[in-house]
């Protein structure tokens, strides 16, 4: 083989090696993009079960609540914003809850016995952010 077919044959090869590695690198970035697209819809999907027990846990919906509850057992001390109504101190609150806080504040008894059946943190603190 001569020098001109060895370096023709070295440089189809580092060219074939770029395209490899190029593909390799799409396929990484794709692979990413389609992994931080399922984290965020599953962190989506968690927002929505924790709004739903915090409304449970408000309105006394004790059916709604535990069946959440039975498939997530640790959104029991979970913390969540929600946009209080217009009944509460001021319109436009955020706050950020749990669920016992929520259950005790609109004064669900029943909830508050489910909580406390599924082991919710009782020294956990409710906070008011404007």
């Amino acid at each position: 083989m001569g020098a001109f077919a060895a370096i023709y044959f070295l440089a189809k090869r580092i060219k074939a090696n770029n395209e490899n590695n190029e593909a390799a690198r799409r396929k990484a970035a794709l692979e990413a993009s389609e992994k931080e697209k399922r984290e965020m819809a599953e962190y989506e999907r968690n927002c929505k079960l924790e709004e739903s027990l915090l409304e449970a846990c408000r309105e006394g919906d004790v059916k709604t609540a535990s069946k959440i509850l039975d498939k997530n057992p640790s959104m029991v001390n979970s913390s969540t914003t929600l946009k209080l109504k217009k009944h509460d101190i001021k319109v436009g609150f955020i706050s950020l809850n749990n669920p016992l806080s929520v259950a005790c504040k609109y004064g669900q008894e029943k909830i508050v016995d489910l909580l406390l059946a599924k082991n919710a943190n009782v020294n956990v603190r409710e906070h008011y952010y404007s």
